[in-house]
Parts: C-alpha cells; structure tokens; sequence
C-alpha cells in the first residue's frame, strides 16, 4: 500500500469508523485501485475490504428472501434453463447457514 497523506488519512478515519478488533487489526484494508493526476477535481477510486461479523445480518436478510422466492417457486424456471438445479439452491442455502453460523461464534 502506498504510505501517500491521502491514503493515510483515509486509512485513520475507516479504522476509526469501523473500530477494528485488537486482535485483528489488519480485517480492514485501505488502499487505491487507481490514482488520476495531482488535481484535487480528479476522480479518484478507492477500494475498502473489511472483514466484520456485522455482515452476518445482510447475509441474514438475503437468505430469507432467497428461501421465500425459492419455495414460491419464483424464477426457477430461468436458473433451470441455464442448466441450475434445485439441489444447487438447497447446498447454497446450507452453506449460508454454515457461514452464519461461524459468524455467531465469534
């Protein structure tokens, strides 16, 4: 990672916000995909990657819509026409629970 004022500063304020654990100060990774020029006008792209346990509850969320659409049946018929099972969609549904399962560990 490039140790640029810019890069550093963003780095504090997403650490700040997003308080790492003690044990796992390195979850949270700051650094630029690609920088334009020297001007402030310039757009410039930055990519954070954090690994929290609060994304067990987004996981949460869209497992429950997926298995309501599912056993209503909805849009099966486009996923089986591409060659996509039922079977496919219950092992997803399972190791979705498996990974929130280990969240809630934690």
């Amino acid at each position: 990672m490039k140790n640029t004022p810019v890069v550093n500063y963003y780095r504090f304020q997403v650490k700040r916000c997003l308080q790492p654990t003690e044990w796992n100060p390195d979850a949270i990774i700051v650094d630029y995909v690609k920088e334009g020029s020297t001007s402030y006008l310039d757009t410039k792209e930055m990519t954070i990657l954090a690994n929290r346990s609060s994304i067990s509850y987004i996981i949460q969320e869209n497992l429950q819509l997926a298995e309501t659409k599912f056993k209503a049946r909805a849009f099966l018929q486009w996923y089986s026409k591409y060659g996509i099972e039922e079977e496919e969609f219950l092992a997803a549904f399972e190791r979705n629970k498996e990974i929130l399962k280990s969240y809630s560990e934690i």
